[in-house]
């Protein structure tokens, strides 16, 4: 039997309800691209062009619902849904043929289970092609077979049985603090002092590492026993301890986020990576039961490190590991990493269902129905997961996933993040085009484009997360992911200054969390995209000592120890100086302007900072070797603040807010508070003339 589902929100609705068929109008913000490419809105964005093709009087239309023909075997066929918003009695379905012969699939139904209207060659040549296609169903999915199949419009005619479901109303998701948002990609091998620049690590895991280490000789599931204390990568009288790792991590107040990657070599009789989707060979990848090893795997990980006790017999160690469970030293788990990395071909990539089926078992057995000790959830309910990290900005992808999951799931989104990886580059991003250099993250709109994706999740899934978990630049000069040397500052001064500028851009979209990638240069001398995009230098001691910090090191760290327990209010941009105001989490009256000048070369600049006087600001400004930065003050609240040679180093502003109080209250001069971010960026009042120690800073509720 199909399982009929809920209001979808991403679907197309109709204006008006005729009394008899008609022509159907849509909106774009209800459909959906079920392959994650192309852009099924292509279809229906000339409706007026269009005119009435069952009448005879159809128009040209020209835009082309297509994906183009690089790696066309990968992507096609591809499909869309329109969503009428309710049962409609479909009667005709014209389409516009322009050139080219391969065919078309025009279907309806209730998102599950569909009746084929129209399945035919598009042979046509610049004609409207279409008829009677009788079929009653709230979705219509289109699906063009290859590239030449070559249509441009679509008209569909019917009759609603009842009043459209309304999309539904946005829900502002609240912004996190910048500790609560700053993370860098790490492995378990780097300077942990080093790591504690931020207050989050994403830390690349390879699951051979917990199950097996590479050698195709050990049991397979279920027999596979897992190894965490020592793990797997381990010799005589010594191994990793992952036990250790997360806890000192964790006991520091760094937010431990592991990312999985590949599969044990048991699996396929040899290593292979992450090269193959992680089920043995023959399965079918959109089947969530498919993935029971991976859940499996999930599940025991979960256990071990999350909050939650679970009974020793659900647990699989090896011979040198005790079955212990509940260690609460890790607060979220990704299962992957960047799974739609076309790279890897049919055998590696994932659509966005087979990413959803997957996501479905790992995130709680696929609801419980693979059993009850598979799956992040059901181990341990308080370990969140993230979306796999995506190769871009790709909302597209995430809409057809949420699309799966309101079919399959009865509305349950498979995962507590949404997750996204984007480059700043002259070619659009990681995977977008061809690169020649990086730009700034101003210069590329990075904002604007991250805000476009917290807009669709206030209103499609209020609560997610939203991460960027992979951005930066190269310090190599001859990297086409390079920061450049501009205005007189090399590629390391470039590179550190965009980066807190990142951070800082990112927070004001409305993003949870944001990981640079990545803490250490993989070589230095290598013009090799992400070779130097650490904020140190390699481990190899090739051109710089091992792990010797770069300018970025000290920039990141600053930003993060003086802003940590900061959030971002509101932007106050005036011409072309950047203000951005952020506010204390725990104390209102404390708040914190940042400056800079986007086209980063220098000049005057004279701003006003708005709020009653409360005695001088603080200018804080980021210097190479100074982990807290340099300290200063001049100028008040309520009156132009001005920089002689304001550049696009940002510049820190800290000061007390009283414009709200009903008395103005005078600031005194006090020590500086010391949290778990290391220093803060306000001052308090004095307490035995040192600073006082504050509770830790209140993270996202689990």
């Amino acid at each position: 039997m199909s399982r009929k589902i809920a209001a979808l929100p991403l679907a197309m609705v109709v204006f008006a309800i005729p009394a008899t068929a008609a022509k159907l109008g849509v909106e774009r913000e209800r459909m959906v691209n079920l392959s994650g490419k192309g852009d099924v809105w292509n279809l229906f964005d000339e409706q007026v062009a269009a005119g009435d093709p069952k009448a005879g009087s159809g128009g040209r239309p020209t835009t082309e619902y297509t994906n183009g023909w690089i790696k066309a075997a990968l992507y096609y066929p591809i499909e869309g849904v329109v969503d009428l918003g309710v049962e409609h009695d479909l009667t005709d379905v014209w389409f516009y043929d322009i050139n080219g012969s391969d065919s078309i699939r025009v279907s309806c139904g209730d998102g599950n289970l569909w009746t084929t209207m129209i399945d035919r060659a598009t042979s046509g040549y610049n004609a409207w092609v279409g008829g009677a296609a009788a079929c009653t169903g709230r979705y219509v999915k289109i699906r063009l077979k290859s590239p030449t199949s070559a249509v441009t419009e679509m008209v569909l005619y019917g009759t609603a049985k009842g009043v459209p479901v309304p999309l539904p109303v946005p829900v502002r998701t609240p912004k996190p603090t910048m500790g609560e948002l700053m993370g860098v990609n790490g492995f378990i091998d780097d300077d942990r002092d080093l790591l504690a620049a931020v207050g989050n690590i994403r830390e690349y895991h390879s699951w051979q590492w917990d199950d097996g280490n590479g050698d195709p000789a050990t049991p397979a599931y279920p027999a596979n026993r897992f190894g965490w204390n020592p793990s797997w990568v381990r010799g005589t009288g010594w191994g990793w301890n992952f036990d250790e790792y997360y806890q000192d991590l964790s006991s520091k107040g760094i937010s431990m986020q592991p990312v999985f990657q590949g599969s044990p070599a048991w699996m396929f009789g040899k290593a292979v990576g992450d090269s193959l989707k992680p089920f043995p060979l023959g399965r079918d990848s959109t089947l969530p039961a498919s993935y029971l090893e991976h859940a499996d795997y999930m599940f025991q990980f979960a256990a071990r490190f999350g909050r939650t006790r679970v009974p020793g017999a659900d647990l699989r160690v090896d011979a040198l590991n005790a079955a212990t469970s509940g260690a609460g030293s890790v607060d979220w788990m990704e299962p992957w990493n960047e799974p739609d990395k076309d790279w890897k071909g049919l055998t590696g990539y994932f659509s966005p269902h087979v990413l959803a089926a997957m996501s479905s078992a790992d995130y709680d057995g696929d609801q419980g129905r693979m059993g009850s000790n598979v799956g992040v959830k059901n181990a341990d309910p308080t370990m969140k997961m993230a979306l796999p990290g995506l190769i871009g900005i790709v909302p597209e992808y995430v809409k057809s996933m949420k699309f799966w999951a309101d079919v399959h799931r009865g509305g349950v989104f498979p995962a507590d993040a949404l997750n996204f990886h984007h480059y700043c580059t002259d070619g659009g991003g990681q995977g977008a085009g061809v690169a020649t250099t990086g730009i700034s993250p101003e210069s590329d709109g990075l904002r604007a484009k991250l805000e476009a994706v917290a807009a669709w999740r206030d209103r499609h899934l209020p609560g997610k997360e939203l991460w960027l978990s992979e951005f930066g630049w190269d310090t190599h000069q001859g990297s086409v992911f390079r920061a450049p040397a501009t205005a007189g500052n090399d590629g390391y001064e470039m590179q550190a200054r965009w980066l807190v500028r990142a951070y800082l851009e990112i927070a004001a979209s409305g993003f949870q969390k944001a990981h640079m990638f990545m803490l250490r240069d993989t070589w230095d001398s290598s013009p090799g995209t992400f070779a130097t995009s650490g904020l140190v230098h390699d481990k190899h001691d090739t051109l710089s000592p091992k792990y010797a910090k770069k300018v970025s090191w000290w920039y990141v760290n600053t930003l993060h120890k003086r802003l940590g327990n900061y959030r971002f209010e509101s932007d106050m941009t005036a011409g072309s100086v950047k203000v951005y105001k952020f506010r204390h989490a725990t104390d209102s009256d404390s708040m914190a302007y940042v400056v800079w000048n986007p086209d980063d070369k220098a000049a005057a600049a004279s701003f006003a900072l708005p709020g009653a006087v409360a005695g001088s600001l603080r200018e804080i400004r980021f210097a190479q070797g100074e982990a807290l930065g340099t300290e200063g003050g001049s100028g008040v609240l309520g009156g132009p603040y001005t920089i002689a040679a304001l550049d696009g180093r940002p510049v820190m502003l800290f000061g007390k807010d009283h414009a709200s109080s009903t008395a103005p209250r005078r600031a005194r001069p006090t020590a500086i508070d010391v949290d778990r971010f290391g220093i803060d960026g306000r001052r308090a009042r004095p307490e035995g003339g040192r600073g006082r120690i504050l509770p830790p800073a209140p993270v996202f509720a689990r």
